[in-house]
């Protein structure tokens, strides 16, 4: 298994040469760019119609997600429909396997003789796919920027891409939870820092589910008004006594 012949499609809207330049300085053989779909320009109510899109996808993009896996913009449904079709072309032209870059891709310089015997031994298991990524949020492996996919990998992928209910990356390791593939993981190309137009920090998903929570959080705040305003009165008495001192000391004395 030699993994620099195998077809490799990056997806951007543009090509890239960057990519291109370095995947071939790597000595991959098989270089492609993929035209990726553009989510931005779908209508949220028409995805929904069709049948791309669940109703809790729908109500996460006209509204706020709660959960990481949630889609974040309609970007990750253009992303999704992009992995889709090559997960599609690499069944329909019947690779073994197929290697899928997206256009942040940190590409590295060297790829080691042992990292090479991992990512073999990673792929000769039964519908296998490696991922090069170690950001692990509630227990998903988060960044589909490189991906080696197996033939029988992807013919499972493609029974349950639409509705698209979750992000690429929760919905390929949903499979793998389940049993239907076999997904492993380790670093070798990163992702660059960029702006995206996909993903967002979903600061709702980290809060706590449940109302015991926010009942608390509500008991703290009065809690701290109410110490709050007895330490203002007292406060003022204080004030008032060590005023009244200040300007009659027999008095306050006793004397």
């Amino acid at each position: 298994m030699n993994i620099f012949d195998f077809p490799l499609y990056y997806i951007s809207f543009k090509r890239n040469e960057e990519i291109e330049n370095k995947a071939k300085a790597l000595g991959f053989t098989n270089i492609n760019h993929f035209q990726a779909i553009d989510g931005r320009k779908f209508d949220p109510k028409k995805l929904l119609y069709e049948n791309i899109i669940s109703i809790r996808s729908y109500n996460d993009l006209i509204g706020v997600r709660s959960d990481h896996a949630g889609l974040p913009s309609l970007g990750a449904v253009g992303c999704t429909m992009s992995h889709d079709k090559l997960w599609r072309k690499c069944v329909d032209n019947n690779f073994p396997y197929i290697i899928i870059l997206e256009d942040d891709v940190d590409l590295p310089d060297k790829i080691t003789s042992k990292q090479l015997e991992k990512i073999t031994n990673i792929l000769s298991k039964e519908k296998s796919i490696y991922i090069s990524s170690d950001m692990v949020v509630d227990k998903v492996v988060f960044g589909t920027h490189f991906c080696i996919l197996s033939k029988e990998a992807c013919k499972e992928l493609i029974k349950n891409t639409f509705p698209i209910d979750v992000q690429t990356d929760s919905y390929i390791w949903h499979k793998n939870n389940t049993g239907k593939i076999n997904v492993e993981n380790f670093k070798i190309a990163g992702q660059k820092i960029h702006k995206s137009s996909i993903q967002d920090i979903c600061f709702k998903c980290f809060l706590p589910n449940g109302i015991l929570f926010y009942v608390i959080i509500i008991l703290g705040i009065i809690l701290i008004i109410i110490l709050g305003i007895i330490f203002y009165k007292s406060s003022r008495k204080y004030k008032s006594k060590f005023t009244t001192c200040s300007s009659n000391l027999q008095e306050c004395c006793g004397k």
